[in-house]
């Protein structure tokens, strides 16, 4: 009877422990031991001594850019639980979340002062689109300041020497995800010392990459720069001298960094991941996330097709290859039942359609890292092939000629292509669409010698 009794109780404790999974955690911030993120949409608490890891949040609307307060007894975060995002605060032991700022606009939330205020920016300013602006707000009686520095999206305050870092530009102002990116809009690195006449001292004119997310400690600024293709952690002087760079992932580039006490946090991946600046070591922190999760439920869909992306019929209009969420699937009109289509696991396709003996589909695939064109088995067996490589940039659309040999399609760059099926080689047919704009149209002739466009060019919008 005993063992029988510790059996069951081994097994109730498996499936206890059965019910904490990992999750996808962004916006981290640390101060000594806790750290606090965004997961499921809510803010969660994690303590790095015991491990526990508890939910802090539960409103519907999303918290994210969660930031402690100096002495951790305070989280501020922004929500849009009534309308615009906005800035909140909420004590770390739980409780109501107080609303903090009123701009009505777009809100990126940066810096608890030892003074008790926060720092964020707001592109709330009268003028031209992306004009943004770092303000200063007093949680206790909303008084708010904006800092005299233009075009300033994130800031970092050193009070030992009442300085500000700040970035200008970046192409988080449009909130573009391009990995490795040059020009114009930039983020660039600056230093101003508060309330002086001295105007502020670019640091970043000779570091050739975009930067962003400064973090001082003493004499050293911290910061995310793309210098060597992908987002990574970088040191320089405080005086703009020596960058370097401290970490060299390739994969997954590093999101929402912050520094506490010689350590700074950020997101990598799925994942989150402490930087000791003295040890010059990485490590993931291991998370789990406890609770019923209702999103794992089975969900029976009333209305499926809100989640079509895109229908493609064969010649004869009785089958239609659907593309949604990622996944493809065959539908016919008689009477079949709906056929899978086999593709390559955690992958996701889009624009499918089908060869015109219907043995066929083709789509625009993620499996190899990049948007490729792959051809799949419209039977739902396991028979698939990769039809190109080298992509550096997404593909718009698939448009197959009448007999069934060629596939044209563009891209962002705004090039047409054609791609035979039989052999794999692509050639490129035209170029000088509208950047990040489809062609209207993409029209073979009878023969499938011509193709027939509809494009319209940058400077020259009306279509031709």
């Amino acid at each position: 009877m005993k063992k029988r009794t510790i059996v069951g109780m081994s097994l109730l404790l498996m499936s206890f422990h059965s019910m904490a999974k990992s999750g996808y955690y962004r916006d981290p911030d640390l101060h000594d031991n806790q750290v606090v993120f965004t997961a499921e949409g809510d803010l969660w608490l994690h303590d790095m001594k015991s491990a526990a890891t508890r939910r802090l949040t539960t409103n519907l609307a999303q918290e994210q850019q969660a930031v402690f307060s100096t002495d951790g007894t305070q989280i501020a975060f922004t929500a849009s639980y009534e309308g615009a995002t906005e800035v909140y605060v909420i004590p770390t032991a739980g409780g109501l979340a107080r609303r903090v700022t009123f701009e009505n606009s777009y809100v990126y939330l940066q810096q608890w002062t030892r003074d008790g205020k926060l720092l964020y920016s707001t592109n709330t300013r009268v003028g031209p689109t992306g004009n943004w602006s770092l303000k200063q707000v007093d949680p206790v009686t909303l008084n708010t300041e904006e800092v005299p520095v233009a075009d300033a999206i994130e800031g970092a305050i050193d009070e030992a020497s009442d300085t500000l870092y700040f970035t200008q530009f970046g192409l988080q102002v449009s909130r573009d995800n391009a990995r490795y990116y040059r020009g114009g809009a930039q983020g660039e690195l600056w230093r101003y010392k508060l309330g002086s006449q001295t105007e502020a001292l670019l640091l970043t004119d000779a570091h050739d990459a975009s930067a962003r997310e400064p973090m001082v400690a003493g004499d050293k600024l911290y910061f995310v720069s793309n210098q060597n293709g992908n987002d990574n952690l970088w040191v320089m002087s405080a005086s703009g001298k020596n960058a370097k760079a401290l970490t060299d992932f390739q994969d997954f580039p590093i999101k929402r960094a912050s520094l506490d006490n010689g350590r700074i946090i950020f997101q990598h991946g799925a994942d989150l991941k402490i930087y000791d600046i003295a040890k010059r070591r990485t490590r993931t922190l291991d998370i789990a996330l406890s609770g019923d999760f209702p999103q794992l439920r089975d969900n029976w869909l009333t209305k499926p097709t809100k989640y079509l992306t895109s229908v493609d019929f064969n010649a004869d209009n009785k089958q239609v290859i659907l593309t949604a969420r990622g996944r493809l699937a065959i539908a016919s009109t008689d009477g079949k039942r709906l056929v899978e289509i086999d593709t390559p696991a955690a992958s996701r396709s889009r624009k499918a359609i089908l060869s015109h003996d219907g043995k066929w589909v083709y789509a625009i695939n993620d499996a190899s890292g990049e948007m490729e064109i792959w051809q799949f088995a419209a039977d739902g067996s396991s028979e698939r092939k990769q039809l190109t490589s080298g992509a550096s940039i997404s593909r718009w659309q698939l448009v197959l000629s009448p007999d069934g040999n060629k596939l044209a399609f563009d891209d962002f760059n705004g090039d047409l292509w054609i791609l035979d099926i039989n052999t794999g080689d692509t050639e490129k047919l035209y170029s000088g669409q509208t950047e990040m704009s489809p062609y209207a149209d993409i029209v073979f002739s009878a023969d499938s010698q011509l193709l027939a466009i509809t494009t319209s060019k940058l400077g020259d919008e009306r279509q031709r």
